[in-house]
């Protein structure tokens, strides 16, 4: 069952599903914390490591989040996404 899960989340339904886009990405967030917090424990000493905490800890939260929303029950208007431009900055 696990495994039906887990593809299910990677690779997604036959056809056209506008979730896996969303999906790489929420995996490509996921798999960038994890190396994130694989690299603290070789930075030098003199470096402070609680930003490189810190960033590796919202890309891990933010990627579960995408991987968790229902992206294929909102609609796939292009034009929805202008409303967000502000949080670009």
């Amino acid at each position: 069952m696990a495994d039906s899960v887990l593809d299910d989340l990677i690779f997604g339904h036959g056809g056209d599903d506008p979730g896996r886009a969303a999906r790489l990405a929420g995996l490509l967030l996921v798999g960038g914390a994890l190396v994130g917090f694989a690299t603290l424990s070789v930075l030098p000493t003199e470096i402070d490591k609680v930003p490189a905490w810190v960033m590796a800890a919202i890309a891990l939260a933010l990627g579960l989040v995408v991987l968790r929303l229902p992206w294929s029950r909102w609609p796939r208007d292009r034009w929805s996404l202008c409303q967000f431009w502000p949080m670009c900055f």
